[in-house]
């Protein structure tokens, strides 16, 4: 029971990184809406297309992680995430998110900094090794 609490935790806390990754750069840019990966070469490993919407591939883990950006809905592999609130304090932008995975649904606060219109940092409070920056990917 406590390792399925763990995965879940894990999956609901992923997919609030990934609102709030996502709603920070659309406070910053006009359009945060689209594709974002950790590793910029890895955007056609991670996503494919399916007729006119996006997917993760099976094997997106593998080659790192990301998120879509739709306008308040952030779609990671595992969870889905609805910004709550949003706010700015410098450079930096603190989400509140509810999201939902296919075993439960919770709220999270994170922290990002928008450095340019295509890259975004996930901040670790305390702990700046752990930061992780997401790359903006083309939607072609």
């Amino acid at each position: 029971m406590a390792h399925f609490e763990r995965t879940a935790g894990a999956r609901v806390s992923s997919a609030a990184v990934i609102l709030l990754l996502a709603s920070a750069a659309a406070s910053l840019a006009q359009d945060a809406s689209g594709l974002w990966a950790n590793q910029p070469d890895a955007c056609d490993t991670i996503f494919v297309r399916d007729g006119k919407r996006v997917e993760f591939s099976p094997r997106a883990d593998f080659h790192g992680s990301g998120f879509v950006i739709e306008g308040n809905v952030i779609r990671g592999k595992t969870a889905t995430c609805k910004v709550r609130t949003k706010a700015r304090n410098g450079a930096v932008i603190t989400i509140t998110a509810t999201c939902a995975s296919d075993v439960m649904v919770g709220d999270a606060t994170f922290q990002i900094r928008v450095d340019d219109p295509n890259s975004i940092v996930k901040i670790v409070p305390g702990i700046p090794e752990l930061d992780t920056r997401y790359f903006r990917c083309s939607s072609n």
